[in-house]
């Protein structure tokens, strides 16, 4: 009932302003409170993101593709998202100078860091985070880069965005339109968080099958230290071998599998979210 979802959405933390709101005025249909039903709605939104989206999460993904391991964790989902949007530009620039260095004099987008959701506007960030996760099906050389962006500029990046969501995903994400968020309002801020969080899932919880993430890793990655939690030792072979381990001071012994650690919560904690791979077609039911 509709007591009920307020109920689940203030012990998690979504609270409705909205003095008004009761359970009477949401079971009224003649005539309907249109109002008090979309206030519902966005605060279900943003219990999606702040699920999907926790700081911990997005930041153990972003640790993975760069190289600031220690920072502090965000502030809530709203952030996260945008550290994430931020440090997969930073990541993709790096790709770019990388591969430019045997290609001679190659001319590499000035992608910038956001700091608000409002910067999102022009489209570069979000293309230039997609042209991070699926090169193939994004080149970035297909984004468009000015420093004052024209109207065209902005509504061309977006289409980008939503061409890719559209033609490239399992099932498309991007319900909006791209004029809905060039020209941003306050009403729209909610749904693109909630694009972001979708973004963040398709991407990096339950990658799609256009991922190609392990490209861009093998050359960030080069000659970079990796992270690793101590009371977890992976294998770089692809064979599992047995071990047989001497406990000391006693007479017992046990077979472990190298490469099969047992988590605990120190390491769910800093460990990286997942790495992209194709496993669309053999991954079984997630309720991640």
């Amino acid at each position: 009932n509709n007591w009920g979802v307020l109920q689940v959405l203030a012990r998690k933390g979504i609270y409705i302003n909205d003095a008004h709101l009761t359970e009477t005025v949401l079971i009224q249909t003649n005539p309907i409170k249109l109002g008090a039903h979309v206030s519902v709605m966005e605060a279900l939104m943003a219990l999606y993101a702040k699920e999907v989206a926790t700081p911990d999460r997005v930041l153990a993904a972003v640790q993975r593709f760069s190289q600031a391991h220690q920072r502090p964790p965000p502030a809530d989902h709203e952030q996260a998202l945008l550290l994430w949007v931020n440090e997969a530009n930073l990541a993709l620039r790096e790709r770019i100078q990388q591969e430019a260095k045997g290609q001679g004099d190659v001319p590499v987008p000035d992608l910038k860091r956001v700091s608000d959701l409002n910067e999102l506007c022009d489209g570069v960030s979000l293309a230039g985070l997609i042209a991070f996760y699926c090169p193939e099906e994004l080149p970035w050389r297909s984004i468009t880069v000015n420093k004052v962006p024209t109207v065209s500029d902005r509504v061309r990046n977006l289409l980008l965005v939503h061409d890719f969501c559209l033609n490239s995903l399992p099932f498309t994400v991007f319900h909006m339109m791209p004029e809905d968020i060039s020209y941003m309002r306050g009403s729209m801020r909610p749904n693109l968080i909630v694009f972001l969080a979708d973004m963040f899932n398709v991407l990096e919880i339950h990658p799609a099958k256009c991922v190609r993430f392990d490209k861009g890793a093998a050359l960030l990655t080069e000659g970079s230290p990796m992270i690793a939690s101590p009371s977890l030792k992976k294998s770089h072979s692809n064979h599992q071998t047995e071990t047989h381990i001497e406990i000391s001071k006693s007479e017992e012994s046990f077979v472990v599998h190298r490469g099969r650690g047992v988590p605990t919560l120190s390491s769910v904690i800093h460990e990286a979210a997942g790495k992209p791979t194709h496993w669309e077609d053999t991954r079984r039911t997630s309720y991640a």
